[in-house]
């Protein structure tokens, strides 16, 4: 019995789509690097290990011209919780992160967003 025979328009789709994935593993490797050099930069500044969704929340929060202090009684927190957010200490559970999500913008689900993260960490870093 022979293999079936495939077209070479299968083999060209199968090629393809292994590109496209290697290329999508490529820039997943290249935001990982990327992440621990602006995490670093931001070490030097002494913003402590800051998260991803730490950065994030800092950067909507300056973005919007807000104060930690404006954006604690916007949503109902003491400063230092906002503090320990955007510093990386601690993490806003899902409670807090529905009262960011409406006073800072977006959804709670972006705050977990890899890409939307590292585009916060490039701006906080610099």
């Amino acid at each position: 019995m022979e293999p079936p025979a495939y077209s070479a328009a299968v083999f060209l789709d199968l090629a393809v789509k292994m590109e496209a994935l290697a290329e999508e593993e490529r820039a997943r490797a290249a935001d990982s690097a990327e992440a621990a050099s602006l995490k670093e930069k931001m070490k030097e500044k002494g913003l402590v290990d800051v998260s991803p969704m730490a950065a994030l929340i800092r950067r909507r929060r300056m973005a919007l011209s807000m104060t930690q202090d404006i954006l604690a009684a916007a949503v109902g927190s003491g400063l230092a919780s906002v503090r320990k957010w955007e510093s990386g200490k601690i993490q806003p559970g899902s409670k807090w992160l529905k009262k960011l999500a409406h006073a800072l913008g977006g959804t709670p689900e972006q705050y977990g967003d890899p890409r939307l993260a590292l585009d916060a960490l490039r701006i906080c870093a610099t």
